[in-house]
């Protein structure tokens, strides 16, 4: 999985508007990019719940065909019009926040442990350690759910929760799978990149510094 990006590179089609989910009765169980010839296959379940393995070009069903593929979501062509089918989203249970541990005893007085120095996070390390799975709510992409992947650094500095729910990037609402990777090009030299998550019944913000490549 640290192959592919997180941040929702999509496979033909256009990345710049947002997702249209498709509305047919189709489970997408796992994708197989093939970055080098630029297609790929997907693992889908019709209406009848059996899964077949599907390749680029060839037909899910009569009238729909496989049209791309991506790391969490797939492009189908259904009669001429492209539509988006995204990877089952598993439910997150909650994680317990362990209590803080008493600062050790020496001399008669508490050991003060050193603030970590302040350092920032480089979009390369987002794409290794944070991933992003989309919420949909009536066919359209309505937040991100994160999850740690890989060393998980750079998803605990920025101050993430499992489960938690990225609704606002830069001070906009998250309507597509690739507003955070657009960023890119205007953070190069770094920044302070704010985000607004739900947490349960909270919303809360965060500011995440991004380091300069």
């Amino acid at each position: 999985m640290s192959s592919f990006d997180p941040f929702f590179r999509i496979s033909g089609g256009d990345a710049a508007g947002p997702a249209v989910v498709t509305s047919l009765q189709l489970t997408l169980f796992g994708t197989r990019v093939d970055e080098a010839q630029g297609g790929g296959s997907a693992i889908i379940a019709g209406p009848d719940g059996v899964q077949q393995s599907v390749g680029v070009g060839q037909e899910i069903m009569p009238g729909v065909r496989l049209k791309a593929v991506a790391f969490d979501h797939v492009t189908i062509d259904r009669n001429g019009a492209s539509e988006d089918l995204f990877l089952v989203q598993p439910e997150t249970p909650p994680v317990a926040t362990p209590a803080p541990a008493a600062p050790p005893l020496v001399g008669g007085g508490p050991v003060r442990p050193m603030p970590p120095a302040p350092s920032g996070i480089t979009f390369a390390q987002l794409r290794s350690d944070v991933g992003f799975i989309p919420r949909i709510d009536n066919g359209r992409v309505t937040g991100l759910t994160v999850r740690s992947q890989g060393s998980g650094m750079a998803f605990r500095t920025a101050g993430l929760h499992e489960g938690d729910v990225v609704t606002q990037i830069a001070g906009k609402a998250v309507g597509g799978a690739g507003d955070i990777e657009r960023l890119a090009a205007q953070f190069a030299k770094g920044g302070l990149l704010s985000i607004a998550v739900e947490r349960g019944k909270d919303t809360i913000p965060l500011s995440i510094t991004i380091a300069g490549q």
